[in-house]
């Protein structure tokens, strides 16, 4: 497959003097100009090419269920070999555990990456229902069993047994969808010690009833699933219309057209149950949940975020302004750190800008959630 061009260090250079200095509501830390720029290159040399090894895990939809399904992941360590931090990362809708370990210019667009340069170990999987984990009847992949498969893996990771690993400390990072799942198993379980969120806020703009209703349909009618076994049979799988991922999820300012690309060869699906369940409220529900949350919180958004940055959904004018809007959400947690990456839509990871937020997470990190690697 040819990509179109696309000049990354060009690109990374134009984001920094779009960014101009950001700095983390909360922390002494910030990025700025050229250092900014420098900021990839670094990470690359910090270490050489991580240990990732793949993980399949039996795992049940409920408790008490049988382990009849499986997870698929891939454990990727430091260079060392050694850490005694791991970063579950529980990806979006329509997209697998690729979001955070981008295969094209890893070096600006893998969450993965990066923390493994800084000595993280980082557990990426597919959601059950996406890519090579399993596909049960889509009525039973919902919100709640998202959230308690993302527990068997914590404590999977915590006991030793994802290939023998076991890690004193566990942090939650999701995205849009994974995100939600974060809430439900961080204030449900209580077993993780730090959670980040991004692409997410308590409130959604208006563009969602656009999104739902225009740009996501039945797997089933998608060229790329409508021959599974699984799809062909089961209308509660759905993806994104050809065509539609660059003006939901990008801004075209930081946006490299071959991300967006390869973007749509890669999506995958997500369960009408799913995304039927972030939009309850009431006892028991994500939102609920987050309200639960007792351990440090660190929420990312992009400013040009249409789904939940919008005029009509959270503030994202400032980090502080964000802050001020979400925290009231999170009674339970010690400490909610808030940013709002400039110039970013929905995909934090897939725009240009993605290393000032792995900086700032890792900032944050060793800062306010004290959680060395």
């Amino acid at each position: 497959m040819k990509l179109p061009s696309f000049n990354a260090r060009a690109g990374l250079l134009r984001a920094a003097k779009l960014l101009g200095c950001i700095s983390l509501f909360g922390l002494s830390t910030a990025i700025c100009g050229n250092a900014f720029a420098q900021v990839a290159p670094r990470s690359a040399t910090l270490a050489s090419p991580p240990q990732c090894q793949p993980v399949t895990v039996p795992v049940a939809l409920a408790e008490g269920g049988s382990k009849a399904y499986s997870v698929s992941g891939k454990l990727c360590l430091p260079a060392s070999g050694q850490a005694n931090t791991v970063i579950l990362a529980v990806h979006g809708a329509t997209y697998d555990h690729n979001y955070w370990d981008w295969p094209y210019q890893s070096i600006i667009y893998s969450y993965r990456n990066f923390m493994t340069a800084a000595g993280y170990a980082v557990f990426v999987y597919d959601r059950i229902g996406a890519g090579l984990s399993s596909h049960p009847a889509s009525a039973d992949a919902t919100i709640d069993s998202d959230g308690y498969v993302a527990h068997q893996l914590v404590q999977g990771l915590r006991q030793g047994q994802l290939n023998g690993y076991a890690f004193k400390h566990v942090v939650l990072a999701g995205h849009s969808l994974g995100s939600y799942t974060s809430w439900v198993e961080a204030g449900k379980y209580h077993d993780v010690d730090a959670v980040i969120v991004t692409g997410i806020a308590h409130k959604t703009s208006a563009a969602v009833g656009t999104l739902l209703s225009q740009d996501i349909y039945p797997a089933q009618q998608d060229p790329k699933f409508k021959n599974t076994s699984w799809a062909a049979s089961d209308p509660g799988y759905l993806t994104t219309v050809p065509g539609t991922r660059s003006t939901a999820f990008y801004y075209p300012l930081t946006t490299d057209p071959a991300v967006v690309q390869l973007d749509e060869t890669l999506k995958q699906t997500v369960t009408q149950a799913e995304l039927g369940g972030i939009f309850v409220t009431g006892p028991g529900t994500p939102a609920y949940y987050s309200s639960l949350i007792n351990v440090p919180i660190l929420l990312v958004n992009g400013d040009k975020d249409i789904i939940f940055c919008a005029s009509d959904a959270a503030d994202c004018s400032s980090s502080l302004a964000l802050q001020n809007n979400e925290r009231p959400y999170y009674p339970a947690s010690p400490s909610m750190t808030a940013l709002v990456m400039p110039y970013s839509g929905h995909d934090i990871n897939l725009e240009v800008t993605a290393p000032a937020w792995y900086t700032a997470s890792l900032a944050w990190l060793l800062g306010t959630a004290k959680i060395a690697p």
